[in-house]
Parts: structure tokens; sequence; C-alpha cells
């Protein structure tokens, strides 16, 4: 199922302020982090700034082209630009990633789903629909407007779709599945950084990240959200796996190809490197990872081993570099 995609803190600072000081004035405004390009000579599209969600435009002129070519190479999904005003400068940007005249809608505090919502197309309980909002998703609130009859158990929010190309969306939820708390707000920010991360590389980062996100959490909901971010981490991190005693045959020898192999003091790449082992060299096999890792395209446990001799060591070693003795 394809995740929904939300607006940043950005976007919904940016959209307050704007708002506040331009009354009812048209908004343009990117839903989602970006390129923007300037027209060549020649008619086509040349990159001229990356840009993060939330970026406001001065203008849209609607000088709406489809380039043969951008950045020198061949458009062939030929896709719609739409001119804007960045900066004071003519520019364009992909057609789908602007959102116009926004500023009729009366915009919160920024808010977050603590718990998975079923969404109502209109402001009563038997409008449901058959779908959900997960919590940790991130939503922007607003006003229910004047003469709507609605249940005082939800709440209208808008959210971003990117199912129906990056359209505000206007649905209601319960109540007590959003949290407009910052607090709450910031947790979730925290864990989902953690959660983009690479483990194998940045675990010290990600706990950090995760340590934070509890401490500000301000909701039960949103602390168990954080946990289950933390579960999901472990789960792809291998140095959390159980470890398991290797029962039958536990003897082998390196296989790899001629090449030398890394002997680390735990499972996984981020382990340090306590010695190296030629192709062909005699192991013990002691212990190995229950999870399993993919590396490489080669998908298997990681291994404790030894070696005997002058040169002995102990340590890790990923499985695809085992050959087994015969039993």
């Amino acid at each position: 199922m394809k995740k929904i995609f939300v607006l940043s803190l950005l976007l919904v600072t940016a959209l307050c302020s704007f708002v506040s000081a331009q009354g009812s004035r048209d908004v343009y405004a990117l839903a989602d982090p970006s390129y923007v390009y300037t027209k060549n000579s020649e008619g086509n599209l040349e990159w001229l700034a990356t840009v993060d969600a939330g970026t406001m435009f001065d203008d849209v002129h609607r000088d709406s082209i489809i380039p043969e070519k951008i950045n020198k190479n061949a458009n062939t999904k030929k896709l719609e630009f739409t001119g804007v005003v960045y900066k004071g400068k003519k520019a364009y940007i992909l057609k789908n990633s602007v959102i116009e005249e926004v500023a009729s809608v009366c915009l919160q505090d920024r808010a977050v789903i603590t718990k998975d919502a079923v969404v109502y197309t209109w402001g009563n309980l038997g409008a449901f629909e058959n779908i959900f909002l997960p919590a940790g998703t991130v939503v922007i609130t607003a006003d229910v407007m004047p003469g709507e009859v609605f249940d005082e158990d939800l709440v209208r929010i808008y959210f971003f779709d990117n199912q129906t190309f990056w359209n505000i969306r206007s649905v209601y939820v319960r109540k007590d599945c959003i949290s407009t708390s910052k607090g709450d707000y910031d947790a979730v920010v925290l864990a989902k950084s953690a959660l983009a991360k690479d483990v194998s590389k940045e675990r010290e980062i990600i706990t950090k990240l995760l340590a934070s996100a509890e401490s500000k959490a301000d909701s039960k909901d949103i602390r168990e959200y954080v946990q289950e971010i933390s579960n999901k981490i472990d789960a792809k991190d291998i140095s959390q796996s159980n470890i398991l005693p290797v029962s039958g045959v536990s003897t082998g020898v390196i296989n790899s190809d001629g090449a030398k192999v890394n002997v680390r003091d735990c499972p996984g790449t981020n382990g340090k490197v306590v010695g190296q082992l030629s192709d062909g060299a005699n192991i013990d096999i002691i212990e190995y990872t229950e999870m399993k890792e993919k590396i490489a395209g080669e998908e298997a446990s990681w291994y404790k081993i030894s070696t005997a001799g002058e040169n002995s060591v102990t340590g890790w070693i990923f499985g695809s570099s085992i050959k087994w003795d015969e039993p």
C-alpha cells in the first residue's frame, strides 16, 4: 500500500505567516523537495536550485512547457513544467509540485495523528471510508467552515495525499486521534528521522534521536509510536539479533574467491575489524545470528568463528564467506 506523505513543518510555518501577512492573497508553495530550472536559449531546462518543501514562490506565470531535454539529458517522460517566479527570477518547476490558492484555508498549528485514525468523508460518524491515516502522520488542522453540520467528536484536517498528485485533501478524524502538542510533533519528526538513517552506519545518531523523541513526546500514544519506530530499527540492526549456538557441523573454510575476509568484534559491518582471514583458512564456527542480513546481493547470518595457530583470531564474519565441512 502506498504511504501517505504529508506537509513538512517548513511549509506549515511559511503558510501560516504568509496568510497572516497577506490576507486572502493567493499562495504558491512547494509540496515536497524538488528542483527549480531555468530555460536556456534552445528552450530546454537547466538546473537552477534545489528547494525544500514549503518554498514560497513570488508568483506563478503559467508559462507551461514540456521540454525535450533537462540538464542536457533526454526527457523521455515528457513531463510538464509550470513557470514560477523564484527570488525575482523567471524559472520552472514540475507542474504537480506547486500548490495554488491555499490561503483560503484557515490554518492552525501543525498536528500529528497519535494512533491509526479512521477517515470520514463528511462530518458525521456514518461517513467513514475504508482507509485510515497511520499513527505519526503529520497534518494541517483547519477550522470547520461556518454552517457545516458535523459530529462534535470529529475534527476536520487537511493533508497532502501523494496518491492524488500532492493535492490537499480535506477529511475528518476523531479528536482523540490527533494531537496539536509541539512535543508530540517534535517526537514524530525525530523518530522518522531516526528511521530514515542507515542503522549499520549511524547507530549512535539513531540512539540519540530516539532518546530525544521519547523525552519530547507528551502523549502515551506518541511514546508508543516512538517505541514502535525503535522496534522497526532494531529489526533492521543485525547487532540486535538473538545469538544461537551452532549445532551439528561446526567447522569449515573461508570461501571468498581469493579476497581477504574481515573478522569483526560484533555482528554487522559496523563492527570493529579485529583481523582478516585468507581464502581457504580453516575455521571453527561457534555461534550465529538468528537474524539474516543482505549484503551485495547475498543474504546470510553472521557467524562467530575462531582460528588456531600463531595468528589465531576470534570474531564475526558474514556467512556468505563460509564453506562448511561435509558432515
